[in-house]
């Protein structure tokens, strides 16, 4: 199809010099129709024989380039499913250490990819002022409601938090 269409460029470009180059009159407008018939001529040899190689080439490239916007979409859906489980997470251990009365300034939950084929919460890194007892406590929530096992939980109490 690219030959095709470079053929039929160089071709009106070529019936474009002669019109150009024509005396005025009735030369240039037999010119003028020679120079159409030309061109259809060269356009439905092309509509009548095409070029099934390149057809089938190009084909192929569009199946690959498909296959490819396929994955990639595959992958930001579940980097976005990540991002949604680690954004549910953050709220719910906020909104349960509210209800123990922990003030906590920041939360942070990374989710990793299970056996399974689904994310789950696998770390938490929590930032706030809070008693070993509430502490205990909601660790312990994090781990029977989450299944973030303490070993995975960090508490930073100074401010720092990355």
């Amino acid at each position: 199809m690219e030959k095709t269409v470079r053929f039929l460029c160089v071709l009106s470009v070529f019936c474009a010099l002669a019109m150009q180059l024509c005396p005025e009159g009735r030369e240039k407008r037999v010119l003028g129709f020679v120079c159409s018939v030309v061109l259809l001529s060269a356009l439905f040899r092309s509509v009548r024989e095409p070029d099934w190689d390149s057809l089938a080439l190009e084909a192929a490239r569009l199946h690959q380039r498909e296959e490819a916007f396929l994955q990639d979409a595959g992958e930001l859906g579940r980097e976005l499913q990540r991002t949604v489980i680690e954004e549910k997470c953050e709220t719910y251990i906020q909104n349960r250490a509210g209800q123990i009365r922990i003030d906590l300034e920041e939360v942070s939950v990374t989710a990793q990819w299970s056996l399974e084929g689904i994310w789950v919460p696998h770390s938490a890194v929590l930032s706030g002022k809070a008693g070993e007892r509430e502490r205990a406590l909601l660790a312990g929530i994090l781990e029977n409601e989450l299944g973030i096992p303490q070993s995975r939980q960090e508490w930073r109490t100074d401010g720092a938090y990355s």
